[in-house]
């Protein structure tokens, strides 16, 4: 059978999904097409023309991000709430305008299949079973469904997280379990591993010791603030090995779009990500893959609706009545970079070029090993007259002189007492953005001693 015939003549299964004219998601999700033409064969319905959507994304890649480039800014923190491309922002809008105009086709006929559609492209894409990818409106969100389902399920006495852990997660972290164990990740030590090897030693001294089978640890694919890349693969299966009850969970906010990724042998128990960050799809997607037999685990959403009691996927994929056009463009992100493989590539190279310069402009060296070094994100450590002009501010000054008097959107980060930029590159940026970044701090501490 064709997608499109699934959709429309295959007898109900199991029992139907609220009111919806659909076939139910447990049967949706479990059909099997390596045929992505058939996929959107049904999609003519919803007026979504297939040419023109591919040229659309055609050109979107290399239009890149036209808001951000008529914006005036010189913008180089992509990493905090990324950008969509053009073309899958141009699909989502078709979407909200189907719904417009046709609401109940919308609502009781299409969004479903789409949103089913959007699993089983990006479950091809990130080689996971389609059982196991959940999707949500944020990682966060995501975050939440998981720890709530963990702590009623497996009545987890401690979670573990690091000191470079995202803010919001440590706050998820205290609200879930009765006891964290905050791990210190001095960035002095980090600046010492030469490999993985050395991460998981310190892993064996710092972590490992602390974990039970009623442990939850946090890790971080990339940290957002200190911008580590972790091997937290090998740091899920090295914990596993020790403690195989525990629960492992991989915060991968930034991963998805910038990292290649092959989860089908994943050791952690769940990998969270976003896509609005790198992937590129307009705010308002987060995903979750589950691995094999934790669904068992994960069996309630957050929000009870039509869906709940029947299955995860079918009780996560819907939760009211929102916008649901972001994940309605996810098989054209998928699309866009399974057609572009090489882009990251490129844009490393610029990454490259662009901490090269601000270091031989500023005096400083590479915060980390290349091994921990995220392809296209940075911390790059200011100058040491820059320190001292600022080192009795907040680091929100020195960001608000760039952002108000140059024009220029970058964050400050500091740790462990040091003053760092933390650097994003992406298709709209190029090597004159780093150089207005270098030649904008050293006026303002020139201004400032």
């Amino acid at each position: 059978y064709s997608f499109c015939t699934l959709l429309t003549h295959l007898p109900m299964a199991v029992q139907q999904f609220g009111s919806f004219f659909n076939k139910p998601v447990e049967v949706l999700i479990r059909y099997k097409n390596e045929s992505p033409s058939d996929d959107i064969e049904y999609l003519k319905e919803a007026g979504l023309n297939e040419a023109i959507l591919q040229e659309v994304a055609k050109q979107g890649v290399y239009l890149g991000h036209k808001e951000v480039q008529k914006s005036g800014f010189v913008f180089l923190n992509h990493g905090a709430f990324g950008g969509s491309f053009d073309c899958l922002q141009v699909i989502a809008d078709k979407w909200r305008a189907v719904q417009r105009r046709q609401p109940l086709l919308f609502i009781d006929r299409l969004l479903l299949p789409t949103a089913v559609l959007a699993v089983r492209r990006l479950s091809r894409y990130l080689h996971c079973p389609q059982q196991s990818l959940l999707l949500f409106p944020n990682a966060t969100y995501g975050l939440n469904c998981l720890l709530s389902n963990i702590q009623a399920e497996k009545k987890i006495r401690k979670t573990i997280i690091f000191t470079t852990t995202y803010g919001s997660v440590k706050k998820m972290a205290h609200h879930y379990t009765p006891a964290v164990h905050l791990v210190d990740v001095p960035i002095a030590v980090v600046k010492t591993w030469t490999s993985a090897r050395d991460v998981l030693s310190w892993l064996d001294a710092h972590v490992v010791p602390h974990v039970a089978h009623d442990t939850l640890v946090l890790l971080e694919g990339i940290s957002s603030n200190s911008v580590i890349k972790w091997p937290a693969d090998e740091m899920a299966a090295h914990i596993k090995q020790h403690a195989p009850d525990s629960t492992v969970i991989i915060d991968a906010a930034h991963e998805l779009g910038m990292l290649k990724k092959d989860l089908s042998t994943m050791a952690a128990d769940a990998w969270v990500t976003n896509g609005h960050k790198w992937f590129g799809t307009p705010s308002g997607v987060g995903v979750v893959v589950m691995k094999s037999g934790f669904e068992k685990t994960v069996k309630n959403p957050l929000i009870v609706s039509h869906g709940s009691q029947q299955s995860i996927t079918s009780g996560t994929i819907w939760h009211g009545h929102v916008d649901y056009s972001s994940w309605l463009t996810i098989p054209w992100a998928v699309d866009l970079w399974e057609a572009n493989p090489t882009l990251v590539d490129g844009l490393k190279d610029l990454t490259d070029e662009c901490e090269a310069h601000l270091c031989n402009e500023w005096g400083t060296s590479p915060v980390y090993p290349s091994f921990l070094q995220a392809p296209i994100f940075r911390l790059i450590e200011l100058p040491s007259h820059v320190q001292h002009a600022f080192k009795d501010s907040d680091p929100s000054a020195l960001q608000d002189i760039l952002h108000h008097e140059h024009a220029i959107e970058c964050p400050v980060k500091k740790l462990d007492g040091v003053l760092y930029m933390r650097v994003s590159v992406f298709c709209y940026n190029k090597l004159d953005d780093a150089k207005a970044l270098g030649a904008a701090v050293m006026k303002i501490a020139k201004a400032k001693l």
